[in-house]
């Protein structure tokens, strides 16, 4: 099974490059799709690579990273899909409105 290419848009985590390399929510600002010939943009290197708008709890909020490769490890300085939620054993299941 192929992996989903990232669209324009998408949440990501991104694993930082320096200090404690923290993980940290971002969402994909650029991909192969959005590249303009010819534009001043940064240049991906291939499909898998983004580029990002990555948030910190901090008061400076945001900051860019440029051709970010994925690396479903998460080796610093890449980026990864969020893991899927695994929902607590005691959760209600039930939809309002709905009978069980």
């Amino acid at each position: 099974m192929s992996m989903r290419q990232p669209q324009l848009g998408d949440i990501v985590r991104y694993v930082g490059r320096f200090g404690i390399h923290a993980t940290r929510a971002a969402i994909v600002s650029c991909t192969t799709a959005d590249v303009v010939p010819g534009g001043d943009l940064v240049p991906l290197d291939d499909e898998t690579h983004v580029h990002l708008a990555v948030f910190t709890p901090s008061p400076a909020n945001s900051f860019p990273e440029m051709n970010v490769p994925y690396d479903p490890a998460r080796a610093p300085g890449t980026w990864h899909w969020p893991d899927l939620p695994n929902p607590h054993p005691d959760a209600r299941r039930d939809v309002p409105g709905s009978s069980s």
